[in-house]
């Protein structure tokens, strides 16, 4: 989608073949500009939309500040099976007790860094992409939070099922809301014509 809105604000028009169309260009620069606060899409020299409610990263207690490596080009890490091996020995290094399960790698080659989530505890491994140093070992709080918000922290088969039944209740209540507006002006109008 970015590249996108980069080749829309670069041309007045789109090409499709043979035929130049800059009516479908505008109507697509005005989608972009309506989809790119909500999408939180911006380019260098615009101020990024901040949506009020997005505070995860704002606060350190429910997700650990992003570390910053020394590599940033991909050709200068670790192979990903010695990213995950040296993460899961660090953390066992502090958590001897525990038996930790790697969920994900998101690597992040701009910081330099691959945080490594494991699947229980919440716990996240900031490790660098390119000396293995482990930079932090700490819990994402925001997670079982996202997963209390969701249902999913009981089961998943309860997530799904509250959220069909939260869903199902809003169509109801969209349906009868309307009913409740508009069938008396319905009444009234018959009641008038006879």
């Amino acid at each position: 989608m970015e590249d996108l809105f980069g080749y829309l604000e670069q041309s007045k028009r789109v090409d499709f073949g043979n035929q130049k169309s800059s009516s479908i260009t505008a109507e697509l620069q005005e989608v972009a500009q309506i989809y790119r606060p909500v999408s939180g899409v911006f380019h260098p020299g615009q101020q990024p939309y901040r949506h009020p409610f997005i505070l995860e990263k704002e606060f350190d207690i429910l997700q650990p500040p992003t570390q910053k490596g020394a590599a940033k080009s991909l050709n200068d890490w670790l192979t990903v099976e010695e990213i995950a091996s040296l993460s899961l020995k660090g953390f066992q290094s502090k958590y001897p007790e525990t038996n930790p399960v790697i969920d994900r790698i998101d690597v992040r080659p701009s910081k330099g860094i691959a945080k490594v989530l494991l699947e229980n505890g919440f716990w996240e491994i900031q490790i660098d992409g390119q000396s293995g140093e482990i930079y932090s070992i700490s819990r994402r709080h925001s997670d079982w939070i996202e997963q209390l918000h969701d249902g999913s922290i009981i089961a998943e088969w309860f997530k799904w099922l509250s959220m069909n039944y939260l869903g199902f209740g809003l169509i109801v209540m969209i349906i009868t809301g309307t009913w409740l507006w508009w069938g008396p002006k319905r009444i009234r109008n018959l009641k008038l014509k006879s």
